[in-house]
């Protein structure tokens, strides 16, 4: 029924009904029937969702291709008007910033996000760990205080940490900036398990569309070294996974998905709808919007990331933006050995991205003349040694 049916309860709805008018215990073995036939399905694929590849999903029925084309048209629009304005300008664009956090991929970008936001109203010495992690002149904020294990609701403090950042800033300066590795919202007419529709509420937004790419801030990580940081990092988003190699599928299509209005792992949260699309459906989506986003910078590039995001919405280059706060602790300075993970022929779809996203950097590299020269004169020159 999983397979073949996206709605099996509603399907089994007549045969419920049926069963009412019929006697206690004929009813309770008819319920108990369903119950069976709608859950063991999903029980199954619970208990294997390390293992169930995305490419065994239907594809999206008539007419996808036409909202998606839409869509490409959209996220045109979003970009042609941003490539020749000034940096004061684009950093206008840019705000209120919704930070897109993809798990592993390097929360240390955070602090060049704050000093671009606060500026001179924090420490230039400052550097966050997380987003709850505030500067220590951030006293008596009127927002209430955001404790960790305080006993409210997780997204209650998460909320709570966005508004606390922005009244340290002043002014709307972030639309969602929350240590939460929560996707970008969902695709319009497009039929998909989206976590938050399009046209809702995000953050401080009230209506949500693709046009608010522009403001999102996201690092990029090759997919192998994502994976295995993920690993140690106790299965981040996957437990279940019961060895490395179910793990790797099960994560494999993580960029991918919380680009396109998704959860990390490959079927975590799975449901009917989800069978609507196929994996190059959604890769689609999520290069489309990659490409018009308001910054993608590489982990592996990191000082260069840093530096980019300074040619293209100014602000100080501070030393502290250069800090690795939460480096793993199985991960030598040259990175993990992909080799020992047998990931070197890694086909997940993030691989693809991955791709995309190089372009994507490079492109923009080239376009506002970054180099290592340029960072260590003009761009960041306290951090010159960076650039050597």
């Amino acid at each position: 029924l999983q397979q073949r049916y996206p709605r099996p309860a509603l399907l089994l709805c007549p045969v419920g009904m049926r069963c009412m008018g019929t006697s206690q215990k004929g009813a309770c073995m008819c319920a108990i029937t369903i119950a069976l036939l709608v859950l063991l399905p999903w029980e199954s694929v619970v208990r294997n969702q390390a293992t169930v590849p995305l490419t065994s999903l239907d594809s999206q029925p008539k007419g996808y291709e036409q909202r998606f084309a839409s869509l490409e048209a959209a996220l045109a629009e979003v970009a042609r008007d941003v490539k020749n304005l000034a940096a004061e300008e684009r950093a206008l664009r840019l705000q209120p910033v919704i930070w897109l956090h993809i798990p592993k991929t390097g929360s240390s970008f955070e602090t060049t996000l704050v000093h671009h936001a606060c500026g001179k109203a924090i420490p230039e010495d400052f550097a966050t760990i997380e987003p709850f992690t505030l500067p220590p002149n951030a006293t008596s904020l009127s927002v209430p205080t955001c404790s960790w294990n305080g006993g409210t609701s997780y997204w209650w403090q998460e909320d709570c940490v966005s508004a606390r950042w922005n009244e340290i800033c002043g002014g709307n300066r972030f639309a969602r900036f929350r240590g939460a590795h929560e996707p970008l919202w969902g695709v319009h007419g497009v039929e998909a398990p989206w976590r938050l529709p399009h046209g809702q509420g995000f953050g401080t937004l009230a209506n949500v569309t693709d046009a608010n790419l522009r403001q999102v801030v996201t690092m990029i990580r090759d997919p192998r070294q994502r994976t295995i940081s993920a690993w140690h990092n106790d299965k981040h988003d996957c437990p279940q996974a019961t060895t490395f190699e179910k793990f790797a599928v099960c994560e494999g299509a993580c960029m991918t998905h919380m680009l396109a209005g998704m959860g990390c792992a490959l079927v975590k949260n799975m449901v009917p709808h989800y069978h609507t699309l196929n994996e190059h459906q959604v890769l689609q989506i999520a290069s489309a919007r990659l490409r018009v986003l308001g910054f993608v910078g590489l982990t592996e590039e990191w000082a260069l990331s840093v530096c980019l995001f300074h040619a293209m919405y100014g602000g100080e280059c501070l030393p502290a933006e250069f800090q690795q706060l939460r480096k793993g602790d199985k991960r030598s300075a040259a990175g993990y050995n992909a080799t020992a993970y047998n990931l070197d022929e890694y086909k997940a779809v993030d691989m693809q991205l991955y791709e995309v996203a190089k372009r994507v950097f490079w492109d923009k590299i080239r376009q506002f003349g970054v180099d290592a020269a340029s960072c260590r004169m003009s761009m960041c020159p306290r951090a010159s040694k960076h650039f050597e």
